[in-house]
């Protein structure tokens, strides 16, 4: 049945094509856009197939098909399928064009195609293409806009691309100077901001999750991310979307027991895609926990797929269950295959190639403690490292530093935090271990919120100044935005 429908739904839009179409946010697309987003493909389908045989020159339908694509492309992480369906942003973008220009739609459809192919050709490493097509999305949004400055729609896109745009490293600024693309974190967010309070429900989804994303992953204020999930009564259990954006924030923040918890309990319909990247946040959150045994299930499950994305680190993550249970022939099968699975784009994948090339595992005391802080155990990473610092190795008291300052940061311990991440930027550093640049990073923020604002901006541009370590990209991301957040820019 599905097949037939999609059959159809092809023959339709072919057909289509000989006549211009128009745009119209008709009562079935919004409902084929809002299954979308909570990941029920088949019955978005329906809803795009009934709307078809009411208006099959409406060119919103062809949007839809997009986000279908985007959705499926994005979260299946399936190289085959990318493979055979790259070209369908071409015939799409040809529908758009063959309609009457003088719509809003007209370019906002245009630009969220290309933003969305952007993001699932970085997915399947196409750099190039993904930098093309954003840049197209760029400039379609800066024109509507233009023309069109009071449809809110276009703000939620091009709020976010300003955001983003604004907080480009320095040593990457050439590119968007180069194809003429100007950032402004305060002014993407206001837009962005303003472009939830939108009536139309087509896009809201859209404008809730930048807005929700953006906060945490550039702002760096996870604590106002997490209040906006509650004040748009965000529905983690029914729509997929929201179960990815708050376990991830979850995971993110030192709360791997709520992760798990949103995860396991949400709608498990067969009338969901089920996104795989659920298996690898499980599989992280139980080995936050220790609880080996259904750590190393679900990170295994994850390998098993067809994803590139955190295989280096789930293999890295699965060698450490094993590791900590004394299976040390296990431990060694799973470290062998970081080299071998995924790929680097991913921070995480990076930081697991260096350690698989370093050769050896922290001592088991230490990396439990790592583990737990991660899980959001402060007290017993605190009784661990404090019961064992001065039993540390010379190569693991740079870490030691950093885990102990990390811990009485989240604790809001501030004194002893700020004298470790001090000691940790003193500390020898041979590997070029991240550590370091993470301890500026976060006294850069504990001075901003002490008010301190010289002090807190020689911190975040000591990370700037530092060099090859893994986290370069988004620890320079982050710094940088508390620059901009201390100038008023």
């Amino acid at each position: 049945m599905r097949c037939l429908l999609f059959i159809f739904f092809l023959t339709i839009a072919n057909s289509s094509f000989a006549k211009k179409g128009h745009f119209r946010a008709s009562k079935d697309c919004i409902n084929a856009y809002e299954e979308l987003i909570r990941f029920r493909i088949t019955d978005g389908r329906k809803h795009l197939s009934k709307a078809i045989k009411e208006d099959p020159y409406n060119r919103i339908i062809i949007l839809l098909q997009n986000y279908d694509e985007f959705i499926r492309l994005t979260f299946k992480d399936d190289p085959e399928v990318y493979k055979k369906n790259v070209g369908n942003k071409e015939k799409r973008l040809r529908y758009i064009n063959n309609s009457f220009n003088n719509s809003p739609y007209y370019r906002l459809c245009k630009g969220i195609i290309h933003l969305q192919w952007s993001i699932i050709h970085i997915k399947y490493q196409e750099n190039w293409r993904a930098a093309n097509d954003f840049r197209k999305a760029h400039n379609y949004f800066k024109e509507n806009k233009k023309l069109y400055p009071n449809f809110k729609e276009t703000d939620i896109f091009y709020g976010a691309q300003k955001t983003i745009i604004g907080t480009i490293p320095n040593n990457y600024k050439w590119i968007s100077n180069l194809i003429g693309m100007r950032g402004n974190v305060k002014v993407g967010m206001k837009l962005l901001g303003n472009s939830t309070k939108i009536k139309n429900p087509l896009f809201k989804h859209d404008a809730i999750f930048y807005y929700i994303f953006l906060n945490e992953i550039v702002l760096n204020d996870s604590k106002k991310a997490q209040r906006l999930l509650k004040s748009y009564e965000t529905d983690s259990r029914n729509n997929y979307l929201y179960t990815f954006v708050e376990s991830n924030l979850m995971l993110n923040n030192f709360n791997a027991s709520k992760a798990i918890a949103l995860i396991n309990n949400r709608n498990k319909s067969k009338a969901y895609l089920q996104p795989i990247i659920f298996d690898y946040s499980l599989g992280s959150a139980y080995l936050h926990q220790l609880d080996y045994p259904k750590a190393i299930l679900y990170l295994k499950k994850y390998l098993g797929s067809k994803s590139h994305f955190y295989k280096k680190d789930a293999a890295l993550k699965i060698a450490y269950a094993y590791y900590l249970q004394d299976q040390l022939k296990s431990s060694a099968v799973y470290k062998n295959k970081i080299p071998k699975v995924g790929s680097t784009i991913a921070d995480m994948d990076k930081q697991a190639l260096k350690e698989y090339n370093r050769g050896y595992f922290v001592s088991k005391n230490l990396l439990k403690a790592r583990l737990l802080f991660d899980g959001g155990n402060f007290a017993s990473c605190i009784e661990i490292l404090e019961d064992k610092k001065n039993n540390s190795s010379e190569r693991e008291k740079l870490e030691w530093n950093y885990r102990l300052a990390r811990v009485y940061d989240e604790s809001r311990k501030m004194a002893p935090a700020i004298s470790y991440y001090k000691q940790t930027l003193v500390s020898k550093n041979p590997n070029k271990e991240y550590y370091p640049a993470r301890a500026a990073l976060q006294l850069g923020f504990i001075f901003e919120k002490q008010n301190k604002r010289s002090l807190a901006l020689s911190y975040f541009e000591k990370v700037l100044a530092m060099e090859g370590h893994q986290y370069k990209s988004s620890l320079d991301q982050k710094a940088k935005s508390g620059i901009l957040r201390i100038k008023g820019k």
